[in-house]
């Protein structure tokens, strides 16, 4: 049935198979979406037409399965000999008021009410808002259901007779998590506006993450709230004060670098505030107001501070003086992981030229089920060290299910 329909249409049943699987993947996502394109490409009443770019999306990206490129080409065949056909005994005519002319109708109202009425704005990417719904039991018979289009989305198993119960049962869910109830079109006047202009012109740029950037360079966004992603790479003309919430976190963990990051971070900070020549501020929150290591990486020479970091780390023997080897054991069962841990100590302790410390639990102890111990090695910064335990560690037998990692010269204690 699929794929006789499919021929009715003009259209493959293999194609349109993957590329929905595809739009299910990447809603509204410019590139990723190929309903993206036949959206908002152009006005609403060439819709129909743009649904064959669905084809140049399953070879770009190559999507047919096992004999699915087959299918096609023995579909297309048969379209081809009609029309072939039609030219030869000339019955073009039947196939254009017969066929063409119900199947570009068809495909209209595929376009509106499958594709462009349930998306837009074209916008979101958030599974709760990427489509909409827009209850009515005459809409629901007359589209099957596809004005519950979010219901579709949020759970592709339910049938479309039964997109009604399944909205009415979640509604207060929906309700909560903000997503679109309503068709869209003329609730307000900027609805009323981008409907006049889909239809007439219709094509739209919906990269959200350009748009965002642009609000904040143009200063219609004001405050930001980010990770230390956004010290980095960005040109935001009328920043011109940071803040650095809770400093201590990083400063007094367990990584070792911690302090050298926050000198890194601060002058990066200081490098995104302040670019157009404005007076610009960066602060850091702090719980220690008299903290030497705060107002040294502040300080406008950062080497003040690169000195007497240096003078620390060669008087307690940290790197770059001597050498670090970050042992990793993970395992599910923690009792076992502690012994084993212990007995590795044990087997290696004699045989190699350094201090072991340790067994303790990682920072971050668990990872996807999987507990963590670390033992840290410290010894002379040579290779003396390394090749011992590359000829050791390998003698040892561990128990089932633990494994272990290497970390030379760690960068990371985690």
């Amino acid at each position: 049935m699929g794929h006789g329909s499919a021929i009715l249409l003009g259209f493959s049943f293999p194609v349109f198979t993957r590329v929905h699987l595809q739009h299910h993947i990447h809603v509204n996502h410019p590139k990723n979406d190929p309903d993206h394109i036949v959206s908002t490409f152009g006005p609403i009443w060439l819709i129909a037409p743009r649904f064959f770019y669905h084809e140049v999306f399953f070879f770009q990206r190559k999507l047919w399965r096992r004999y699915e490129l087959l299918q096609w080409g023995i579909e297309r065949s048969i379209f081809i000999t009609i029309i072939l056909a039609g030219l030869k005994f000339d019955f073009m005519n039947l196939i254009y008021n017969l066929w063409f002319g119900p199947a570009l109708m068809v495909g209209v109202t595929l376009g509106i009410f499958f594709d462009y009425l349930p998306h837009r704005p074209f916008r979101s990417r958030n599974k709760w808002i990427n489509s909409r719904v827009y209850p009515s039991k005459f809409m629901n018979l007359l589209i099957m259901g596809q004005n519950y289009h979010l219901i579709h989305h949020l759970w592709p198993s339910i049938p479309w007779f039964e997109y009604k119960v399944a909205y009415e049962k979640t509604k207060p869910l929906l309700d909560i998590k903000g997503s679109p109830q309503r068709v869209g079109i003329f609730e307000s006047k900027d609805d009323i506006f981008n409907f006049i202009y889909d239809l007439l012109i219709g094509v739209r740029s919906h990269s959200k993450r350009r748009g965002k950037i642009r609000k904040i360079i143009n200063n219609e966004i004001q405050i930001l709230v980010g990770t230390q992603l956004i010290s980095k790479g960005f040109h935001f003309p009328h920043l011109n004060c940071i803040v650095v919430v809770d400093i201590d976190l990083s400063s007094h963990g367990h990584d070792l670098r911690g302090a050298e990051k926050n000198l890194q971070l601060y002058h990066q900070l200081s490098g995104r505030a302040g670019r157009t020549g404005k007076p610009a501020t960066v602060y850091f929150q702090t719980y220690e107001n008299n903290s030497k290591m705060i107002s040294e990486i502040t300080n406008e020479n950062p080497d003040i501070f690169l000195e007497r970091e240096l003078e620390i780390r060669k008087k307690n023997k940290l790197p770059p003086y001597q050498r670090f080897i970050s042992l990793i054991l993970t395992g599910e069962n923690e009792k076992k992981l502690e012994k084993e841990a212990f007995n590795l100590k044990n087997f290696i302790k004699n045989k190699i030229n350094g201090k072991i410390l340790g067994p303790v639990n990682a920072p971050i102890f668990r990872i996807k089920k999987k507990f963590r111990i670390r033992l840290l090695i410290r010894g002379s910064k040579s290779m003396k060290m390394q090749d011992s335990l590359a000829k050791i560690i390998p003698k040892y037998k561990f128990f089932k299910g633990i494994k272990l990692s290497v970390d030379v010269d760690p960068i990371n204690f985690n």
